[in-house]
């Protein structure tokens, strides 16, 4: 194993991928392309936007005041979808060929976080990674800030 190149996939991804090799050395550019290249498996981890998850938490919020509570099927379909939030969040980075703008997301989605005072923070949260920080990793810092200042 080539050092230099093991330490770039553990310090600017997330490890080594299995049966990917390793590239020879390390190199800056290699590095920061990986900002602008192409995410041929991005589609794949696509998740529900927030628009369409409102409907969801709406009905939700509503049940949960009712006299009945909420109904199973929409418990079930709110746990389903916080379960595949979750698995994203740990497969993505681990299989992304840009292990470096995975690494980025969740440093600036750990850094301008948001609080989970009222406790339904969590059914937002992969939204806000894909829809406020995701998109502005090779960009303007202060497009991200915006995005991240007006996303629920």
């Amino acid at each position: 194993m080539e050092p230099a190149s093991l330490l770039e996939e553990i310090r600017f991804g997330y490890g080594p991928r299995a049966g990917r090799p390793l590239a020879v050395g390390f190199d800056v550019d290699r590095v920061l392309a990986q900002l602008t290249a192409d995410d041929p498996d991005g589609a794949a981890w696509d998740r529900p936007t927030l628009a369409s998850r409102y409907d969801l938490i709406q009905q939700y919020n509503t049940e949960k005041d009712t006299v009945a509570g909420v109904k199973p099927a929409t418990a079930q379909a709110l746990k389903a979808m916080q379960v595949a939030d979750i698995e994203t969040f740990v497969a993505r980075p681990a299989f992304a060929a840009a292990g470096f703008v995975e690494r980025l997301v969740n440093l600036w989605a750990n850094r301008i976080t948001i609080s989970n005072a009222s406790g339904g923070v969590v059914r937002y949260m992969q939204n806000y990674r894909d829809e406020a920080i995701r998109p502005h990793i090779a960009g303007r810092y202060g497009d991200m800030l915006k995005a991240t200042l007006w996303h629920p």
